[in-house]
């Protein structure tokens, strides 16, 4: 699976936050991804999924398991 290179200035701003809420930084990245992902558009990532066959792994996807 592919591993994505964070920059600096966005680990370091997550630090921050990650000390603002005392939280540890893995659930900080995933609060600020949920919250981008509820801004997504749902029906043009799933399109593209079931167009490219890869649909067979909804279950393990945040939209899929939003029921999408």
């Amino acid at each position: 699976m592919y591993q994505p290179t964070i920059e600096d200035t966005v680990v370091r701003t997550m630090y921050r936050i990650k000390r603002a809420y005392q939280k540890p930084m893995t659930r900080v990245l995933e609060d600020l991804l949920s919250t981008g992902l509820r801004a997504t558009d749902t029906v043009k990532v799933c399109s593209v999924c079931q167009r490219e066959g890869n649909n067979t792994d909804c279950s393990n996807c945040y939209f899929g398991k939003e029921g999408i």
